[in-house]
């Protein structure tokens, strides 16, 4: 993977509402971070960024979680975002279930994310992936390397939030 951006902290205000959007289908949320997400890349001139990408790729979700939840949400974010940027959006599929990445270190993520991705069509030279979060990349690189396998130049990640390294305590 060339490169990744993630506008947003994932904590305190962001962190509830990507929970209302994720786990509560609160799509008022969703539209927010996607704006919260573009008005932070705008102000950083850091808008331009994805204009050398020829498609957005959504994280495909899980198809035990999409039914839990009722929709896909990588994919309801990435529709947006990409209406939003001009970007035409490329799917892939999820090719068996992995369950919650939460509470695992990198390397337990990077083992469950083997061969876990596929692409029905050939994409182009360049894509660029997209997540509502990322925490250790291991999703976004085991995406990038199905995309390489599939001949693409340069890929590279944009998640609306990142985890951070560690939270400051408050007082």
């Amino acid at each position: 993977m060339s490169s990744s951006r993630a506008p947003l902290v994932f904590c305190d205000e962001i962190a509830w509402l990507v929970r209302r959007f994720k786990f509560e289908g609160d799509f008022r949320a969703g539209r927010l971070l996607v704006e919260l997400a573009l008005t932070v890349l705008i102000e950083s001139d850091e808008r331009d960024w994805g204009a050398r990408f020829d498609v957005l790729l959504a994280v495909p979700s899980d198809a035990v979680r999409v039914r839990e939840r009722g929709f896909d949400h990588a994919d309801w974010l990435a529709r947006r975002f990409a209406r939003r940027v001009g970007m035409p959006l490329l799917r892939a599929r999820r090719l068996r279930a992995t369950g919650s990445q939460r509470g695992l270190g990198r390397r337990a993520r990077q083992r469950n994310l083997t061969e876990v991705f596929s692409l029905a069509i050939s994409p182009p030279p360049r894509v660029l992936l997209f997540d509502d979060v990322m925490t250790t990349g291991a999703t976004f690189e085991a995406l990038a390397q199905c995309c390489f396998d599939a001949g693409c130049l340069e890929v590279a990640a944009l998640a609306l939030a990142r985890t951070p390294r560690s939270l400051p305590t408050r007082r």
